[in-house]
């Protein structure tokens, strides 16, 4: 949490002997997470092995995002979606066709899969 950082700051000044170091932090985020082992994260594993053919690894995402204001509420989110990652957010990001189809069907395939819906 911000509180971890902030004491860790303070120690390496602390630690390093210098005199007139400041230091603000200008904005302030607790970590957030959904488990691995959740229903929603399963979900998508499942469905994107199946779609693609491949083993899915569930990574934890370093960027900020709307998701930790779901999960304040106690919505387990995830971000997944179709992206190249050459040129992400850059003026001319793009994403191939294939990935989008791909992704529309795991997003269908995973709320029934979270909704029983055979």
């Amino acid at each position: 949490d911000h509180e971890e950082i902030e004491n860790t700051v303070k120690e390496m000044i602390k630690t390093a002997g210098v005199e007139g170091v400041e230091y603000e932090l200008l904005w302030k985020s607790e970590a957030n997470v959904t488990r691995d082992d959740s229903d929603i994260v399963q979900a998508i594993k499942k469905n994107a092995e199946a779609i693609w053919g491949i083993t899915v690894y569930p990574a934890w995402q370093w960027a900020c995002s709307d998701a930790r204001e779901y999960r304040l509420k106690g919505v387990p989110t995830i971000q997944y979606g179709p992206s190249n990652t050459e040129g992400i957010h850059a003026p001319n990001e793009n994403v191939d066709i294939e990935d989008v189809v791909n992704a529309g069907q795991i997003y269908v395939l995973s709320l029934c899969d979270l909704l029983g819906v055979k």
